[in-house]
């Protein structure tokens, strides 16, 4: 309140306004909070990925998944691609969760392909305790889905929400054989994809 008094309102102060509230889990002022700072035509948009993150986070709490999912989504197209690129893949993964909690098995389906599909060169690299993390969670949230639509009564939350995405998920130790895991992760996803009917662009070429 008082650098807003001193300094006029802005973008920034509107992010750590939501972040304090994040902080102390009042995730319904978070989120009314979020709703002004995106709706304010003057005020422009976030630019934090993390700030999309907490605001999805809040969402899902309150068991607002498909908003949650959005946020993430939102969160996701913010970054440009080559910038960030884990915590855009992080994001899309988290969406994906959202959409999976929320009953959304093929939405939730979608998004989790696609993202996988994108994967930059990086993610296939051996030593990269961060990548390797996050690309578990992704198969993690497939394997969810999977569950979901095939045996609904067995499956369960694959983790809290926000986890894919957060900035100091890694795993102890990097194991060697990361490039076959990715592949892996995309020969998976496209089976996903075609037994959904889930329609990509040269899907059935990639399967091929």
């Amino acid at each position: 309140d008082d650098a807003e008094a001193t300094f006029g309102p802005s973008v920034i102060l509107a992010e750590q306004r939501a972040n304090v509230f994040f902080q102390t889990q009042d995730d319904r002022q978070v989120l009314e909070t979020w709703k002004r700072l995106t709706s304010d035509p003057k005020g422009g948009r976030p630019l934090d990925p993390y700030a999309y993150r907490r605001a999805a986070i809040s969402a899902a709490r309150l068991g607002e998944w498909v908003g949650a999912m959005q946020i993430c989504c939102a969160g996701a197209d913010s970054v440009s691609p080559g910038r960030f690129d884990l915590t855009r893949f992080g994001l899309k993964v988290d969406a994906a969760f959202a959409a999976s909690m929320d009953g959304r098995q093929c939405v939730a389906a979608g998004l989790l392909v696609e993202s996988i599909l994108a994967l930059p060169e990086e993610a296939s690299m051996d030593g990269d305790e961060r990548w390797e993390a996050v690309l578990r969670a992704a198969m993690e949230v497939g394997g969810r889905i999977q569950d979901a639509i095939w045996k609904p009564s067995e499956v369960k939350p694959a983790f809290e929400p926000g986890y894919a995405s957060a900035p100091g998920l890694k795993v102890s130790n990097a194991e060697p054989g990361q490039a076959a895991r990715t592949e892996l992760a995309r020969a998976e996803a496209l089976v996903l994809a075609s037994t959904l009917g889930i329609d990509l662009p040269d899907v059935e070429d990639r399967i091929h």
